[in-house]
């Protein structure tokens, strides 16, 4: 079971207190919001007696558009953007910077993948929507195709070397 974090902590508290897994909704959020949950639910878990607080299982997720060149993906994707929520309240730049949007190169993508482990530590899941605002279905599966071939291969690697 995994209970969808937005902005409550009574979801961190209730994943807790049934040893259930924390998903990080990051999608149109700042990643820094969700900070103390993670801490929450970590010290929640260990109380709890479920286990060590690092074991707490937790899940990220945000958006996702893979282009070969870092620079086509940002040219690409902004019109998506535009039409999105999160365009009322922040610049495309620093939703990239700040939030769980995913838009690049592979290897982009593979490092931002890092900054998601560094906000929530180890973590078991991660949950990417693809085809949002509009896209069109030929574009997310080129993006799925790319994630597949080039950074899924890419986080294997790095996690094997950890």
């Amino acid at each position: 079971m995994w209970h969808g974090l937005t902005h409550r902590p009574e979801i961190a508290e209730q994943a807790a207190r049934y040893g259930d897994g924390l998903f990080v909704n990051n999608l149109f959020m700042e990643t820094k919001f969700f900070d103390p949950f993670v801490e929450l639910i970590r010290d929640l878990w260990a109380a709890a007696g479920h286990g060590r607080r690092e074991d707490a299982p937790l899940a990220t997720g945000g958006g996702l558009f893979v282009r070969p060149r870092a620079q086509d993906a940002r040219r690409e994707y902004r019109p998506y953007f535009e039409a999105t929520p999160l365009a009322r309240s922040t610049s495309y730049e620093d939703a990239l910077s700040g939030t769980g949007m995913t838009v690049g190169s592979p290897a982009e993508v593979v490092e931002k993948l890092g900054l998601f482990r560094q906000m929530v530590g180890d973590y078991t899941r991660q949950l990417f929507i693809v085809d949002m605002a509009g896209l069109p279905e030929r574009d997310a599966r080129l993006t799925l195709e790319l994630a597949g071939a080039d950074v899924l291969p890419a986080l294997r690697q790095r996690n094997q070397r950890s």
